[in-house]
């Protein structure tokens, strides 16, 4: 696989190699307009990922090529000038985040099995792009201020919505004649709605990132379409773009550009989050910015109050996208990240030091989380003895409540007898001696005992999770009944791997005298099947209930990935 992506990118990087030098040469010999040679490169390159899915076997390979191709455009505009790039007239680090954009993209997509989704994000920046900048140097009048230098005109951004609007609508057609036109048609009208405004207020280039992102994002999101869930999110967009609106004109602290950057962070804070979320945002608009006179909050400095806050929205649905639902929980640290952006650029220049402080108290949980999730995300997409469970006789299920998940085996084997160690009488039904499974689990004292689902988890315990305090349990369940389904997927096992198996799952179990494991006193369980038992071990962000789950299939030699502390990778894995 290696050797075949190195052959690949290596193919790939000639051909962009050779893109570069046609837009150079067209440009130095003056037979092409600035930009014309720029969009070439442009719309050549977004064409040429669009074969990636076809050409590359592992993401990863996208991944590094997209970082030797971003690396080696900022290396080149540093030492001479990149005509087809540097000639628009305008500063622009559009040519450093497009391959960026591809990478992230290409990504992301793979991650969630959305590789179609990709193509259609490739193909709103090729083209809705192109065609806004072309029309808007072309045709555009009526032009509006999103930073001081930088404009953009309504001509080109009504060109970049008809575009976006026509390839979305004819890729998801393309890629699902079956499914409504109407639903279709509502999904592309929103994502050409909202990509227009993310690519009007966008500044130095930065629209080569948010579009194709705010593109695949929406799509994630929204597909299969669900006209209602639209709607809604239509209504939340006017409603947003109406408050902040109202509160631009009646604090003149904000621009234009900043006012619509308000507008999106609200619709979207609250169509991904709940409606407090977006509540949230409203009100730091209406309190962003300073006394009247001062200069109003344009794109720039609204990019600055935003983004903490946005990186604790986007945390919030990457675990919901996991299976892990914790936004109630996230609610008040996202208001908290809101307050803290405003005190900061209340503050100004005149306190530089107290700002610092400000930014180290914010950025360095916000960048441990966000290096958490990412590990999560890269690390769980790393399968491990891929095919070694569906040779053997011992039927094990992996089964995930959406928080945790739980290795199902078979009560009594030839290799081993549970009902000597999880004696049925430690549950409250008297029928749970007849059940034929049992259903493992391991995790944190209070979040096991007291976060049954999402809903359940309150800040102080999962300040005491994530501290690492509290101690640890086991969780077993007697099930009458298991089959494959969304929530379940099947492994057989040989008897060696099941031995294994068996070895890893008591490793942290504490037992009595007589081998039974110590049940946990008082402790009432999910059901009348089901208890609690004294566990060793330490729970910690990097070792989660879902980590020992995949950490014993791994020692099993069973499918697994390299680490994730969600349960959906396991199942995924699984199957």
């Amino acid at each position: 696989m290696i050797l075949h992506d190195i052959s690949v990118a290596a193919g790939f990087t000639a051909g962009f190699l050779a893109l570069f030098a046609v837009a150079e040469r067209l440009r130095r010999r003056d037979l092409a307009p600035p930009e014309a040679a720029r969009k070439l490169v442009h719309v050549g390159g977004c064409l040429g990922a669009m074969l990636f899915p076809f050409a590359f076997r592992s993401p990863w390979s996208v991944v590094a090529l997209a970082l030797v191709f971003s690396a080696g455009i900022g290396a080149a505009q540093r030492v001479w000038r990149v005509r087809s790039l540097d000639d628009v007239g305008r500063a622009s680090d559009g040519g450093l985040l497009h391959p960026l954009a591809l990478g992230a993209c290409y990504l992301v997509s793979d991650t969630f099995g959305r590789v179609a989704d990709y193509e259609i994000a490739m193909a709103v920046l090729a083209f809705s792009d192109s065609a806004a900048a072309l029309v808007g140097r072309r045709w555009g009048r009526l032009r509006y201020c999103v930073e001081p230098g930088s404009e953009r005109s309504a001509e080109g951004s009504a060109a970049f919505f008809a575009v976006t609007l026509g390839v979305v609508l004819a890729s998801l057609r393309l890629a699902d004649p079956a499914q409504p036109l109407a639903g279709a048609a509502l999904l592309a009208l929103l994502i050409a709605v909202l990509a227009t405004l993310f690519e009007a207020v966008s500044w130095g280039g930065a629209d080569n990132l948010v579009v194709p992102l705010a593109t695949l994002t929406i799509l994630l999101k929204s597909t299969p379409p669900d006209p209602a869930a639209i709607g809604r999110l239509f209504a939340l967009l006017a409603l947003a773009l109406a408050l902040v609106a109202l509160a631009a004109r009646l604090r003149r602290a904000l621009a234009f550009s900043g006012a619509v950057a308000f507008a999106l962070a609200a619709a979207l804070a609250a169509g991904l989050a709940g409606p407090a979320w977006g509540v949230a945002v409203v009100a730091a608009a209406m309190l962003a910015g300073g006394p009247a006179g001062a200069e109003p909050v344009r794109i720039r400095r609204a990019f600055r109050l935003l983004l903490l806050p946005s990186l604790v929205l986007s945390v919030a649905n990457l675990l919901v996208f996991a299976g892990c639902d914790i936004r109630p929980v996230l609610l008040p640290v996202f208001v908290l990240a809101l307050a803290l952006a405003l005190l900061a650029d209340r503050l100004g220049a005149r306190r530089r030091r107290l700002r610092r402080v400000l930014a180290v108290v914010l950025g360095v949980p916000a960048a441990a989380a966000a290096a958490w999730l990412a590990a999560a995300l890269v690390l769980s997409a790393v399968p491990l003895h891929r095919g070694a469970g569906r040779g053997g006789a011992i039927p094990v299920y992996v089964l995930s409540n959406g928080v945790h998940a739980d290795l199902v085996v078979p009560v009594r084997t030839a290799v081993h007898d549970w009902s000597a160690i999880v004696p049925a009488s430690d549950a409250a039904d008297p029928r749970a001696a007849a059940a034929p499974w049992l259903a493992l689990g391991w995790g944190q004292r209070d979040f096991y005992l007291r976060v049954q689902r999402w809903e359940n988890l309150t800040p102080g315990i999962a300040l005491r999770a994530v501290s690492g305090g509290g101690g640890t349990v086991l969780h077993a369940t007697r099930l009458f009944a298991i089959g494959e389904g969304p929530d379940c997927a099947r492994l057989d096992l040989t008897e060696e791997q099941y031995r294994a198996l068996v070895g890893r799952l008591l490793a942290n179990g504490v037992r009595d005298a007589s081998g039974r494991l110590v049940r946990v006193e008082g402790a009432a369980g999910y059901g009348a099947t089901d208890a609690f038992y004294e566990a060793r071990g330490r729970y910690t962000p990097l070792f989660t209930c879902n980590t020992w789950a995949n950490e014993a299939l791994r020692r099993a030699g069973a499918p697994c990935c390299l680490w994730t502390p969600f349960p959906g990778p396991i199942l995924r894995h699984a199957r």
